[in-house]
């Protein structure tokens, strides 16, 4: 019986890059935006927190004046994307802590900081964990993080990169970060989101997947044999 390999990173990026193209997701160029964009999304469906970010930029325009706002206003913009009164907790907390820190409310000071200080600046923020702050790294200063989602782990463990528990850690996430080469980390972190929304779901359909020829855990390819755990190629 033939025996699957794991395929190479190469190899995935340019047939998902192929299939999805490069979405950013509705992520934002500024870095605060970003943190605050990430921070509505939580437990929230696409649509809603993309729309309640914009409630709230249209209405005030600012950080510093949503950092100035009535909770009860910010509870009201956001409701609808559930948890408001949470959110705007936490929405002050990072934006108070930014202006106490810096004297004005604005992480674009980042853009010039390099990678280990600006990630753990990040990471010393009320409510900012890895996957977050390396999000703002890769979407809003183009740096060459891999922020690892669920999605993300979900179809790295189905290609045979990762193993272990069912969600990403700290030291799993960077340790994935750390094999795959940085020219291609953004390209797979935007595509595999992409793909993880809509293929290689939790109930994957390995009939419409553009990897279903190369990837260990294809339901296409089990008649072929077992897959084997081997690093990927470089």
């Amino acid at each position: 019986m033939a025996r699957r390999r794991v395929p190479s990173f190469e190899r995935v990026e340019r047939l998902l890059r192929e299939e999805h193209g490069s979405p950013r997701h509705y992520n934002k160029r500024d870095p605060l935006s970003e943190l605050v964009f990430i921070l509505l999304s939580t437990q929230t469906r696409e649509k809603e927190y993309r729309r309640t970010f914009a409630a709230l930029w249209m209405r005030f325009r600012s950080w510093r004046r949503v950092l100035a706002a009535d909770d009860a206003e910010l509870q009201k913009l956001v409701h609808s994307g559930g948890f408001a009164r949470r959110k705007v907790r936490l929405l002050k907390a990072l934006l108070g802590s930014i202006a106490e820190d810096r004297g004005v409310v604005s992480l674009r000071h980042l853009a010039s900081v390099p990678d280990e200080p600006a990630l753990k600046e990040l990471l010393s923020l009320p409510g900012v964990g890895m996957k977050t702050a390396k999000c703002v790294l890769m979407y809003a200063l183009d740096r060459a993080a891999l922020p690892v989602d669920t999605h993300v782990w979900r179809i790295s463990k189905r290609l045979g990169w990762m193993d272990g528990g069912k969600h990403p850690d700290d030291r799993r996430s960077l340790r994935l970060e750390a094999r795959v080469p940085p020219a291609l980390r953004s390209s797979l972190h935007v595509t595999l989101v992409a793909h993880g929304r809509s293929v290689c779901r939790a109930r994957p359909r390995c009939e419409a997947c553009v990897l279903s020829g190369c990837c260990p855990s294809s339901s296409r390819g089990q008649n072929r044999g077992q897959a084997v755990a081997a690093s990927p190629a470089r």
